[in-house]
């Protein structure tokens, strides 16, 4: 087993029983459509079905495997990678000076939620690029999410979220910051 660097705390996409749980559906509904008869189902529908489907069944285990840098906690500041699909997004390092609070709140129904997590910079800092896309943006600041808040967050979607191995380096090394935990 490697150790880690107990300076440094690194979250990666990686394997999740949800992931593979959702991989296993989108096969599911490829195999229906490639068997499906046309009297069933028509063409159209079948193509659909699975064109979306077969796009999960790549999407979900290159993301599994792709060990890519989601976040990043060290003693410069905290790193938020870019995101999986969105690479357009960037990696950009928020330095600890910048950083007021780490907030992290879920967004979705009762049944199906996404965990983000997002920095509450301090006023004038400048802006970070990347960020989410508009339709996030909109459906993120329509919920009473701080537009500051959004601009610099990320989802917890295809990687895990060690909570206290962040808190333990922004003790060390963002004394001011403070953590707020909305979940």
């Amino acid at each position: 087993m490697m150790e880690h660097d107990p300076d440094v705390y690194e979250a990666r996409y990686g394997f999740s029983w949800k992931d593979f749980l959702a991989f296993l559906g989108c096969l599911a509904f490829v195999l229906v459509a490639i068997l499906a008869s046309s009297e069933d189902f028509p063409l159209w529908l079948r193509l659909l079905c699975g064109g979306f489907s077969g796009f999960g069944c790549v999407v979900l285990p290159a993301r599994m495997m792709s060990r890519k840098l989601p976040l990043r906690v060290d003693w410069e500041g905290i790193t938020l990678g870019s995101e999986f699909l969105r690479p357009s997004s960037g990696a950009v390092l928020v330095p600890w000076g910048e950083i007021e609070a780490v907030v992290l709140w879920a967004w979705g129904s009762k049944y199906a939620q996404i965990g983000y997590i997002g920095l509450d910079r301090r006023a004038g800092a400048p802006a970070l690029p990347g960020g989410p896309d508009a339709m996030t943006r909109a459906m993120l600041t329509s919920g009473g999410i701080p537009r500051n808040l959004v601009e610099s967050s990320r989802p917890i979607n295809g990687w895990r979220l060690d909570v206290d191995r962040m808190l333990a380096l922004i003790e060390r090394y963002g004394e001011h910051v403070t953590v707020v935990d909305y979940r």
